[in-house]
């Protein structure tokens, strides 16, 4: 993980990935592939809660290397005790406060690139057996790593 470009040759791929849901109680987790390299734009999912009204953090993480338990990025919001209800979350580099309005929490994220074997998961604390994350669109720029 780096948040300078070495390797990079002219501009990279804008796409999205829409990775499958989890199943329930389980997070997304979205790895980078061999050979490539991401500059991670945006990162969104939302949250249906379970009947559980418990006080839930919602966030994003971001690991350097598979097969690590080491954390390189981390960051969450107190979204309050929610059941049976919808939480949305957006982390991307455009924003620079974190706020929580309506049912939606905006999260800061630096701009950084990702190399292959590193990747970026939901992080939602507190979360519950029958919570589900739904919805996840990744948005990235993407370059093939030699």
């Amino acid at each position: 993980m780096t948040t300078d470009q070495p390797g990079r040759k002219g501009s990279g791929t804008v796409m999205m990935i829409e990775p499958v849901n989890p199943g329930a109680g389980a997070q997304v987790v979205i790895p980078v592939p061999a050979g490539t390299r991401w500059r991670i734009m945006a990162f969104y999912y939302e949250l249906q809660a379970d009947i559980t009204a418990i006080n839930r953090n919602m966030g994003y993480s971001i690991h350097p290397t598979s097969g690590l338990t080491s954390l390189w990025l981390y960051n969450n919001l107190n979204v309050g005790a929610v059941a049976l209800g919808h939480m949305n979350v957006m982390a991307s580099s455009n924003v620079d406060l974190a706020t929580l309005v309506a049912g939606y929490a905006t999260l800061s994220m630096p701009d950084i690139y990702i190399d292959q074997t590193s990747w970026i998961q939901s992080q939602v604390m507190n979360m519950q057996a029958g919570d589900l994350i739904l919805n996840t669109v990744l948005t990235l720029e993407r370059w093939a790593i030699g």
